[in-house]
C-alpha cells in the first residue's frame, strides 16, 4: 500500500522512501521483502524502514533483531502504519492485513499493484514460490518419546484438509458461500498444480528453501538454514508399503 501523493508507481520506486512494516521478522514481511529484493531488484538498504502496528499503536518486535548499520530501521510504537500512510508521514506500508485507511476508502492510500492477482500469478509462475505461513509444532519431549506421533498428526491433518477442500469444491453444498466458488477452486488448482494447499516438507521444499534464504539475507537468522535444519527426519522421509 502506498501514499498516492508519494508518486510511487512501481516496486523500484520504494528505494529512497520511507516504508512501514508491522515487524521486521514477521513471516509475511520476510516474504514480501524477499520478493521485492529478488524479483523486482529493490535494494532493501536504500529504504528507511518504520516498524509500527498496522491499525492500532503499540506493536513491538517479538524477537531480538541484529540488523547491520546498512539497514535503517526505526520503531514507532506511538503510531499506526494506517495513520502514517494516510497523513503522508510514510510513503508505503508492507502488510498482510489491509490498513484501515485503505479499507475505509481513503483516496490517499492505494495499492502499489492494482491488478494484484495477475501480478501474484506471474510471480508464482516465474519463481514457483507460494508464500505459506504457519506450522504445526509439538514439544520436543513428546516427539523424542513417541516419534511416530509427528507422522500420525501429519496424516490426520492431511485427511482433514482433503475433506475441507472436497466440501468447498462441491457445487450444490459448497462451504464457500460465493458465486462460482467451485469453479474458482478448480481454476486455482489448475494454475497452482492441482493441490490447493499441499502439506508436508517435500511438497513445500522450494518455498521453504526460499524463506530460509530470505530470512538469512534480511538478517533474521544468523546463518543460512537448510530445510533439513527445521524439521525432523521422520517428516521429510516417507515410505509406502
Amino acid at each position: 500500500y502506498v501514499s498516492k501523493d508519494s508518486g510511487i508507481t512501481d516496486a523500484k520506486g520504494l528505494e529512497g522512501r520511507t516504508v512501514g512494516i508491522p515487524e521486521w521478522a514477521q513471516t509475511a514481511g520476510v516474504y514480501m521483502r524477499g520478493m521485492l529484493s529478488e524479483y523486482y531488484g529493490v535494494a532493501l538498504d536504500r529504504i528507511q524502514w518504520i516498524q509500527a502496528s498496522v491499525n492500532e499503536p503499540g506493536r513491538i518486535e517479538k524477537v531480538k533483531l541484529h540488523l547491520p548499520p546498512s539497514i535503517r530501521y526505526e520503531a514507532r510504537p506511538d503510531k499506526s502504519l494506517s495513520d502514517m500512510l494516510a497523513s503522508g508521514e510514510i510513503d508505503a506500508a508492507l502488510s498482510a492485513r489491509p490498513p484501515k485507511s485503505f479499507l475505509r476508502g481513503d483516496s490517499k492510500v492505494v495499492r502499489l499493484f492494482p491488478d494484484f492477482r495477475a501480478d501474484e500469478e506471474a510471480y508464482f509462475k516465474a519463481t514457483g514460490i507460494f508464500p505459506i505461513m504457519h506450522l504445526m509444532s509439538m514439544r520436543r519431549s513428546v516427539f523424542d518419546a513417541y516419534p511416530w506421533v509427528a507422522r500420525n498428526m501429519m496424516t490426520a491433518f492431511e485427511a482433514a484438509k482433503d475433506a475441507a477442500v472436497t466440501r468447498m469444491c462441491e457445487i450444490t453444498t459448497s462451504r464457500l458461500p460465493l458465486p462460482w466458488g467451485a469453479a474458482l477452486a478448480d481454476e486455482v488448482a489448475a494454475k497452482l498444480g492441482g493441490d490447493l494447499w499441499p502439506y508436508g516438507v517435500n511438497a513445500n521444499r522450494h518455498t521453504l528453501g526460499a524463506f530460509c534464504r530470505f530470512a538469512h539475507d534480511q538478517f533474521v537468522t544468523p546463518s543460512l538454514l537448510a530445510v533439513e535444519d527445521l524439521f525432523p527426519r521422520e517428516l521429510i522421509d516417507s515410505a509406502k508399503v
